[in-house]
């Protein structure tokens, strides 16, 4: 036969994939295996352990481990985590538990707190009151006193003016025998006594140039009112110096009597009676002063 007469062989296709057919078939029978078994026993077993494998050196155990289904890998993997989200859960359970005690603590703390504040606020409600009517009793206090200084005012300005006929009634007066003038009596003249230069005390403080004291007001056999003046040098100059005294009656000059100008040696004293009014006159006080110092 010629070559063209034969017919070349042609191998069966479905022969080649035979083998892989029944892999994928061995799959699916496996896999529908594996989804009866997840769909009534994961249901019973819940949470369930699956066994453990076999020792291992033990092939059929590793060849089955191996080939377990997707779905049951996938079931494991989802167990495994819905426990690591449990457990997640617990741990944030607990964190709120400990931070809701906290929030607690923190709770009865300030309600302590704010009942310590109520009472003080309480207290200082009961000051502010203590303070009102203290400052009401205060106010009425003033009020009082201000009264009180008004009418003491009224009573000093009644004093001043009684002091005058006071002063009047308490002045030693001459008797009537002795306000009737006589006629022809001269009024008379100052009496003056001098010591001459003297030395000068020590002292420790500057002093004025002179002293002047008056006393001794009274009424001479001549009837007339007179006061002794008493005029001390205090310099080592010699100086001039003149005096004069105003003889009162409430507050008011009745008449005036002057001593010098006179010279004054370092040292010197010089007392003088200056005569004043008539005993006529009322006189209850004198003022003395220097001229031109």
């Amino acid at each position: 036969m010629s070559p063209k007469g034969r017919r070349r062989s042609v191998p069966d296709p479905f022969a080649r994939r035979w083998p892989k057919i029944m892999l994928i078939a061995a799959c699916l029978a496996v896999a529908a295996a594996g989804w009866w078994f997840y769909g009534h026993d994961a249901g019973r077993q819940g949470d369930e352990t699956i066994p453990p494998g076999t020792r291992a050196g033990d092939a059929p155990a590793q060849l089955e481990q191996a080939a377990k289904p997707a779905e049951l890998k996938q079931a494991e993997w989802l167990s495994t985590a819905y426990r690591e989200s449990l457990e997640k859960e617990r741990r944030r359970n607990m964190e709120l538990e400990q931070g809701l005690a906290n929030d607690q603590q923190l709770l009865a703390q300030e309600r302590e707190r704010s009942k310590g504040l109520e009472q003080q606020l309480a207290a200082r409600q009961n000051d502010q009151q203590l303070l009102a009517q203290e400052r009401e009793r205060s106010k009425g206090l003033e009020q009082q006193l201000a009264a009180r200084q008004n009418d003491q005012q009224l009573l000093a300005q009644e004093r001043e003016r009684n002091r005058g006929p006071q002063q009047q009634l308490a002045a030693p007066q001459p008797s009537q025998e002795l306000r009737a003038q006589p006629e022809g009596i001269i009024k008379p003249q100052p009496i003056v006594r001098r010591t001459g230069p003297r030395p000068l005390p020590k002292v420790t403080q500057e002093m004025p140039p002179f002293t002047l004291q008056a006393s001794d007001l009274t009424h001479n056999p001549a009837r007339y009112w007179q006061v002794t003046v008493t005029l001390t040098s205090n310099t080592p100059r010699t100086l001039d110096a003149q005096v004069r005294c105003s003889f009162l009656n409430a507050e008011r000059s009745v008449a005036e009597a002057s001593f010098g100008p006179t010279t004054v040696a370092p040292g010197e004293q010089i007392s003088a009676d200056l005569i004043g009014p008539p005993i006529t006159a009322y006189v209850v006080s004198t003022t003395c002063r220097l001229v031109g110092q």
